[in-house]
């Protein structure tokens, strides 16, 4: 048991939180670092003798080393659909799907598929949303909710409706700018035009939105 209060003093740091010492390493190698070069250097000398995380307290400093396994994707997130993607030596471990975190019994449900398509839906974090349907197959799942297409723009923006008992819900399938992967987003229901729902994910009109393409 603490005999004494913990007072929280400063952020974390360590691999788990920080990547930029990796161009303090560089800037080093090449020689433009200025006058700060030696407390740099002491930094990333530290950090790479295996810190993934650390936290200070007033009187005390908590110290984690470097996980006994990290599992990433082909595009170096974290991920893994068999096993934790960060894993402990005291057994703690944590779960992700091309770099989203889930709980371990929901990551569970969605790699065994136990979630219908519907439920995948209700998931409030977008991003998991999307891996996990992602991870089910894009067209099958939406194959089996069986939405109806109220509009599809010049831009392939797609709108699509579909009734959960008395409640009509409104989502978008469109492309992402930078993977072209296909993601799922919900709207207000009052939209009818694909792109009018878009401009309003984006905070902004219809007419900005569509100038975006025009001006690039």
């Amino acid at each position: 048991m603490w005999s004494e209060k913990l007072e929280f003093v400063y952020q974390y740091f360590g691999l788990a939180h920080q990547t930029y010492h990796s161009f303090y390493d560089f800037f080093d190698k090449i020689g433009i670092l200025g006058t700060e070069s030696d407390n740099a250097r002491q930094y990333y000398t530290m950090i790479k003798k295996g810190i993934y995380e650390a936290m200070f307290t007033e009187k005390y400093v908590f110290i984690c080393k470097v996980p006994l396994r990290l599992l990433r994707d082909d595009r170096n997130r974290l991920h893994s659909v068999k096993e934790a993607a960060i894993q402990f030596r005291d057994g703690i471990s944590y779960h992700y799907i091309h770099g989203v975190y889930f709980n371990q019994d929901l990551w569970e449900q969605v790699v065994n598929r136990k979630l219908s398509p519907k439920q995948l839906l209700e998931l409030k974090e977008t991003d998991q949303r999307f891996v996990a349907l992602n991870h089910y197959g894009f067209e099958k799942a939406l194959k089996e909710l069986n939405p109806k297409l109220i509009n599809k723009s010049k831009k392939g923006n797609q709108l699509y409706k579909i009734k959960f008992g008395e409640v009509e819900l409104k989502f978008l399938l469109y492309s992402d700018t930078v993977t072209g992967d296909n993601r799922v987003s919900f709207v207000k229901p009052e939209f009818d035009d694909a792109d009018q729902a878009m401009a309003w994910k984006h905070n902004m009109t219809k007419e900005q939105y569509l100038r975006l393409e025009i001006e690039a």
